[in-house]
């Protein structure tokens, strides 16, 4: 049961309210800018309660009453202010204001039921059958509701979850595809790049090799149309045997070296052309994929195959170069044989 004290302090409240200036609160002279209709019909609800806050006071407890005096108060406090306000600050407060009055209204209601109560015990009318028939079905109803709007609650909550988890695996499946796409654009301009120079240097040593190839010829040629040796077997046609084996040597190895050379770097070229087909496949394929796993999956083998390589053919070990850097010793004996027969 509430306190005089306390009843004192909800009659003084319940006072300033009414003391509440409504001409300078409503502001009837805005026009369409006026409180006028928007807290009219507010001010009939918190009239109502007040009035029956008053009136049944004795019947609550005293936390109830607490409760309503500060409400009281914060709404007195919120009315006096915008009613004490300039015709522009006035404007500009509107709708803050009734927003700061629908709350008020709304902590009002929470304490409302309890004088609701008062009033009804005091009549009577708690004792009447039919109402506790009626209380008793509002009690089955508020369960069944209640009920019904936690699965209802659980089954949105689910829903928003499953959402979330959906929006999250959609941003990181985003995220990785994005990645994905930098990394394989990234390594496509390196593949150009390189490609660039590889066949700067197979242009370069293709030249080389066919300058170092008719160099040869073009040797053998000169050495068979000028031979110049003596008619009669000496050890000059030994030697100078010698020195044209010696420098067709040369001139061999060193072809037989640019050849080696344009070999690698048409493998290279090769390797790097099939490097660039994978990098400029790999979004298409990883795109077509349905699952995380399935991507997974192809991006690793297009890695794969884009570190791997066959053979192409042109790979070193194979010792089927029409130069391999060196004259057998048997060829040579057999081109000294040959040069003195022809001589005798």
């Amino acid at each position: 049961m509430a306190t005089a004290q306390t009843i004192s302090r909800l009659g003084q409240i319940i006072k300033q309210l009414d003391g509440v200036d409504k001409d300078k609160l409503l502001r009837s002279n805005l026009g369409i800018e006026s409180l006028k209709e928007e807290l009219q019909s507010r001010l009939i609800q918190i009239d109502q309660i007040k009035n029956m806050a008053m009136k049944y006071s004795l019947a609550v407890s005293e936390e109830t009453v607490n409760q309503a005096v500060g409400v009281f108060t914060q709404i007195f406090n919120q009315l006096n202010a915008q009613a004490a306000l300039t015709n522009p600050q006035y404007i500009s407060n509107r709708q803050p204001f009734l927003q700061q009055i629908d709350q008020g209204l709304e902590a009002l209601k929470k304490v409302r039921p309890f004088f609701v109560v008062a009033a009804l015990e005091e009549k009577g009318l708690l004792d009447s059958q039919d109402i506790q028939e009626l209380n008793k079905q509002g009690i089955e109803q508020l369960k069944a509701g209640t009920k019904e709007a936690l699965d209802h609650l659980t089954q949105e909550a689910n829903h928003v979850l499953e959402n979330a988890r959906n929006l999250a695996k959609e941003i990181e499946d985003g995220a990785r595809r994005t990645a994905t796409g930098v990394s394989v654009q990234e390594a496509q301009k390196q593949f150009r790049e390189v490609q660039i120079d590889i066949n700067r240097q197979v242009v370069l040593w293709a030249v080389m090799s066919v300058a170092g190839l008719a160099f040869f010829l073009r040797a053998i040629y000169y050495f068979a149309q000028h031979q110049n040796l003596p008619d009669q077997w000496t050890w000059q046609i030994l030697y100078y045997t010698a020195i044209r084996i010696t420098f067709l040597s040369v001139i061999a190895a060193a072809a037989g070296y640019c050849f080696s050379l344009l070999k690698t770097y048409i493998q290279l070229r090769q390797r790097n052309k099939h490097r660039q087909c994978i990098a400029n496949s790999i979004e298409s394929f990883v795109n077509s994929a349905l699952t995380k796993d399935q991507r997974d999956v192809i991006f690793a083998n297009l890695v794969q195959s884009v570190i791997s390589y066959g053979d192409s053919g042109f790979e070193a070990g194979n010792s089927e170069s029409i130069f391999s850097g060196k004259i057998p010793i048997d060829a040579m004996t057999k081109v000294t044989s040959a040069t003195v027969a022809v001589k005798k």
